[in-house]
């Protein structure tokens, strides 16, 4: 668990510099443990802001939570939103990740990663977006 991860190896897609200053809650337990992150205010990085319709959005929301369940499934929710917006006007954008490994060999692993959004379903065009610029540090 690399509490910089985003914020240094992701900075150019899903990272932004005030992810890896804010202050995080730890939740440890036997064989799984969940960090929190609520980054309120914040600029959201491109792939987040323009899928949402945040990106010029100084005050939005990013509350992250990454549970990791075992060595070779981490799981990680995301809410974005306004948070100038009142409580009953807000909308709220949800993002689900999960990095599955799986062994290939004694010396390698396939590393898999699902992408779920409650939002634009159906928008071909904004999933290949987030796609690319999420794993663009990859290529």
């Amino acid at each position: 668990m690399n509490l910089t991860h985003l914020s240094f190896l992701h900075a150019n897609t899903i990272g932004t510099p005030d992810y890896a200053s804010a202050p995080y809650k730890l939740d440890l337990k036997e064989g799984h443990y969940t960090l929190i992150r609520e980054v309120v205010p914040t600029t959201l990085s491109p792939v987040w802001g323009q899928t949402t319709g945040l990106e010029d959005c100084t005050t939005a929301a990013r509350i992250a939570t990454s549970e990791f369940l075992s060595p070779a499934l981490h799981r990680v929710r995301v809410t974005f939103y306004d948070s100038a917006q009142p409580l009953e006007r807000r909308e709220l954008f949800h993002i689900r990740t999960a990095h599955i490994l799986t062994p290939e060999t004694n010396n390698s692993l396939h590393y898999f990663i699902v992408h779920g959004r409650d939002f634009a379903q159906r928008d071909k065009a904004l999933g290949e977006f987030m796609h690319e610029r999420t794993l663009r540090h990859l290529q």
